[in-house]
């Protein structure tokens, strides 16, 4: 932790995958943390534009309110285990599984990440952080904004138009009605390092 109070500002993440040993990581009194999570770093990304309005309590407070949230979630969950099968299988682009009677197609999306997906499930899209009313997910380079565009344009707008379009989180669309608000997206000229959180109608 710097002394300006950002958390976790220019330290490595305590652990990343692959990585060979943990780090230790300073906690809000100095001592040193091992964590398999970087739970500074997603408070960061989480809080998005108000860390930064944030004060050093408020960030504080706010990791300890999502780190409890995230680890009672999943506690609920194993408690809940009794013995299942549980099989963890890769999803390649095009494939085709099954949840309950529900015919599920994976669609390979990258942009908002370099492994970003969307589910198809009969006439409903989940699109998760790829694609929004009024715009596409949250993008880190001009480059990553490119490839979500590309993703959406090319995978996404080639569905029906009526298909439901169902984000990770927030209200929904069409496939029909985001294409129209692309059409204006793509009718203008743009910031050449046009990245982050972009609207159709407005960027």
């Amino acid at each position: 932790e710097r002394g300006d109070g950002h958390i976790g500002a220019g330290v490595v993440p305590a652990i990343s995958i692959g990585k060979e040993a943990a780090e230790p990581y300073p906690d809000r009194t100095g001592k040193a943390e091992f964590m398999m999570v970087d739970f500074k770093r997603i408070t960061r990304l989480v809080m998005a534009e108000y860390f930064e309005q944030a004060t050093r309590e408020q960030k504080y407070a706010f990791l300890e309110v999502f780190r409890n949230s995230l680890i009672n979630t999943y506690a609920s969950g194993i408690t809940l285990y009794d013995g299942q099968q549980i099989r963890v299988l890769p999803l390649e682009d095009g494939d085709v599984f099954t949840v309950g009677k529900a015919q599920v197609q994976v669609i390979w999306t990258p942009g908002h990440t370099p492994g970003s997906i969307c589910l198809l499930v009969g006439k409903a899209l989940l699109t998760g952080d790829t694609l929004f009313p009024g715009g596409p997910g949250r993008t880190r380079t001009h480059e990553d904004l490119e490839t979500e565009i590309e993703s959406i344009t090319t995978r996404l707008h080639a569905l029906e138009g009526e298909t439901l379009v169902l984000p990770g989180h927030g209200p929904g669309t069409t496939i029909e009605a985001s294409r129209a608000e692309y059409e204006v997206f793509a009718a203008k000229d743009h910031d050449p390092d046009l990245h982050g959180d972009v609207l159709w109608a407005e960027s």
